[in-house]
């Protein structure tokens, strides 16, 4: 795996010409590449490329819904890759026993710690950190994960500080955590909630999805009494399709809704073969030197999520020297 920022896509976000971006990296001294006639560079030189006041510690999200095949595992992946490229330093936590996540980063996890390892004393949670791509890091998981809800029950382990107080002991180091839960009401989804300042639930417009958004919004909303806790939810629109009536008209009742309306994401992320793709090969969707509705929609995701971090002024985004914009540049030069 080898995830790129284009300087396309870098002028489009900080607002400048892709001259611009050039004048930058060589006046920064940053390592950048050409290939197929894309410049582009990697995660080393955008935290000294982006002047973004990232979260310090992390910003903690849990990624969760009670119904399977939202690409939930895709969302975090894809997010988190693109949050790397902008700077961002992400730990994943895979909580999923399926261990989908871990599979698209890791060959074999058999000999790696996981989470039940963690909560038997067995190795620490610093011990089961594993580097996936530069400024990603990686908690994995495997099928012996199943018996995590278990062990927190029968051990009374207390549920609102179980994962907090281990994520809080490495969060200082992260921008951003993202705990990638299973699909189910569960004793471990709980503690993730709970160790969380977010939770975005995905939703693909197909049947049932709504089921699983009100359930798991539902349980959400029980945690928050329970523990005396309070949650922000996002709602993000996964695979999306415009050419479908289905697709429309989720995304016209969610709009509609008094109680979902202001919870959504304003991006989306559009059905695209390229993500399937990118598991299959062991590649993420930001690997190639085109851009794609995949890297496009998970950008534009991105942006929104940083959109807080951002410089406040122009003053503040101006370049290192006299700046170039007032010159004509070729899209991927």
């Amino acid at each position: 795996m080898k995830p790129k920022m284009l300087t396309a896509d870098a002028a489009n976000f900080i607002g400048t010409t892709i001259l611009n971006v050039h004048h930058r990296l060589k006046s920064r001294g940053l390592d950048h590449k050409k290939s197929a006639n894309r410049t582009y560079f990697e995660h080393g030189a955008a935290v000294g490329f982006f002047d973004l006041s990232l979260p310090s510690p992390a910003i903690v999200t849990a990624v969760t819904v009670v119904k399977g095949g939202p690409g939930k595992t895709s969302v975090v992946k894809n997010l988190a890759t693109r949050l790397s490229l902008y700077g961002a330093r992400v730990l994943l936590v895979d909580l999923d026993q399926q261990g989908n996540l871990t599979s698209d980063f890791i060959d074999n996890a058999d000999d790696l710690p996981i989470m039940i390892d963690v909560i038997r004393g067995e190795a620490s949670f610093q011990d089961a950190l594993v580097s996936v791509l530069p400024g990603v890091d990686l908690v994995p998981s495997r099928l012996e994960n199943s018996t995590l809800d278990k062990l927190l029950m029968v051990g009374q382990h207390p549920l609102d500080r179980v994962f907090k107080e281990l994520i809080d002991s490495v969060k200082g180091a992260y921008n951003f955590v993202f705990l990638d839960c299973p699909p189910a009401l569960s004793q471990t989804v709980t503690a993730a909630i709970l160790a969380a300042d977010n939770v975005i639930i995905p939703v693909a417009p197909e049947k049932y999805c709504l089921s699983g958004l009100k359930m798991s919004y539902s349980e959400i909303k029980e945690i928050e009494k329970k523990f005396k806790r309070s949650v922000d939810v996002k709602i993000l629109i996964n695979k999306f399709d415009a050419r479908t009536s289905l697709s429309r008209g989720i995304l016209e009742q969610l709009a509609a809704s008094p109680t979902f309306s202001g919870r959504m994401f304003s991006s989306l992320v559009r059905v695209s073969q390229d993500i399937p793709n990118s598991s299959f090969n062991r590649v993420t969707i930001f690997d190639a030197y085109r851009p794609s509705t995949a890297s496009e929609d998970f950008d534009i995701l991105a942006s929104e999520i940083l959109a807080p971090y951002k410089p406040k002024t122009k003053a503040s985004q101006a370049l290192d020297s006299t700046p170039l914009g007032t010159l004509s540049d070729k899209n991927g030069v």
